[in-house]
């Protein structure tokens, strides 16, 4: 089973436990930029015990810092695209999904 820890005391790894990932800093995320996530199991999220079910595709939407999960996986970075005076975008949805508000 997994375990993603956060900033704590110094802890000794138990018998049968081993590191998966160095320790590392949280990821930032920047102004006009978003990481794509995927839920790899089911699991409730958040304050609200939002419902995410395994292959669940959602935006973790910048600015911020981005606390990972151990049922999460980041898919992705995406920038925002600009667009200009006189310019267009297309675009199509590759699955059912639900538009920010």
């Amino acid at each position: 089973d997994l375990e993603v820890r956060l900033c704590q005391e110094p802890f000794p790894l138990y018998p049968g436990e081993s590191l998966d990932v160095k320790v590392s800093k949280l990821r930032a995320v920047p102004t006009n930029t978003a990481l794509r996530l995927r839920a790899i199991a089911d699991f409730k999220m958040g304050d609200k015990a939002e419902q995410k079910w395994a292959h669940d595709e959602w935006l973790f939407i910048g600015p911020g810092t981005y606390i990972p999960h151990k049922c999460v996986e980041v898919v992705e970075t995406i920038r925002a695209s600009i667009i200009k005076p006189n310019e267009a975008l297309r675009l199509r949805a590759l699955k059912a999904c639900k538009d920010q508000e």
